[in-house]
């Protein structure tokens, strides 16, 4: 069993849920098979999804689609714009494909076909990583303290565009949390200088492997048996592109080439706080114990 250090409980003087030790992050990414983003200035409420704040038809749309709906807005004061038009990332990571359009009302998105790229007539392809970075402080307050510095410091690294705010992504207690599209890598207990260098293996065609909770593609096994075996190779000097490996069960595998046996078991994690003000609990998270390769 694995052990985080105990923390304050209750909300009154409280450490923020992502400080201190968390467990393994392998694994813990939040799993999607498409992602609808839209840009939506201003202050985001705490249910930011929710009927009452993006209409009756865009509360519908993951239901409808399969598709994981993010509300998103530039870093800083622009984020913070009324008015159209709207910014929107159609997220394909099985295929590590990105879109993107621009509307003048969300709604134009209902009944658009999103099973996969190439549907939705005006949006065309996005030639560069995306970074969103969580930064929805009514949701939990550690996304504000830690994911807005990590997304501003970011933003004036790279070029207007590659890195967006968003709402909640899943996984609280390892803010600063985001995700990187097209491939669908969600890192965590990310800062300034980790997502520089994550951003700029991404436009080199490099996984980096550092704070990365795995791939939304994957189940959470799946995504543990991803990043041994990526770190397996790169103890032998060979990186893989994002998403070169394969992964289906317990096996692995470089198209044609090498594949690995991977046993993952889920382990107990103590004394986690899951959201600011929540007491600690306890939750499993899949662990690899062996990891063998074939022929």
């Amino acid at each position: 069993m694995v052990s985080a250090p105990s923390r304050p409980r209750g909300r009154a003087g409280a450490r923020l849920c992502s400080d201190g030790e968390q467990g393994p992050i392998a694994g813990t990414a939040r799993s999607f098979r498409a992602m609808v983003a839209i840009e939506w200035p201003g202050p985001w409420p705490r249910d930011a999804t929710g009927r009452e704040n993006v209409g009756e038809g865009l509360a519908r749309l993951p239901k409808e689609t399969g598709a994981v709906l993010q509300l998103i807005r530039r870093v800083g004061r622009a984020g913070h714009r009324s008015g159209g038009p709207y910014r929107v990332y159609l997220a394909f990571p099985d295929v590590a494909v990105v879109e993107t359009l621009l509307v003048d009302d969300p709604a134009e998105l209902l009944g658009a076909d999103l099973g996969a790229p190439g549907r939705v007539p005006g949006a065309r392809p996005v030639e560069h990583p995306l970074l969103f970075v969580c930064a929805h402080g009514k949701r939990d307050r550690c996304c504000a303290i830690k994911g807005r510095p990590v997304a501003k410091a970011l933003d004036e690294r790279f070029p207007e565009g590659w890195v967006w705010e968003t709402t909640h992504l899943k996984g609280h207690r390892f803010a600063a949390t985001s995700v990187l599209l097209p491939w669908g890598y969600a890192y965590g207990q990310l800062n300034a200088e980790a997502g520089a260098a994550m951003l700029g293996e991404a436009a080199a065609g490099r996984l980096f492997l550092g704070n990365n909770r795995g791939r939304g593609t994957l189940k959470p096994a799946e995504q543990a048996a991803e990043l041994a075996v990526a770190e397996r190779l790169a103890a032998e000097g060979i990186r893989v592109a994002p998403g070169e490996i394969r992964v289906s069960g317990e096996r692995a595998w470089l198209p044609g080439g090498r594949s690995w046996r991977v046993a993952v078991e889920k382990r107990e994690v103590t004394g986690v706080i899951a959201s600011c003000g929540q007491d600690e609990r306890t939750e499993k998270v899949p662990v690899v114990v062996a990891l063998e390769e074939e022929g």
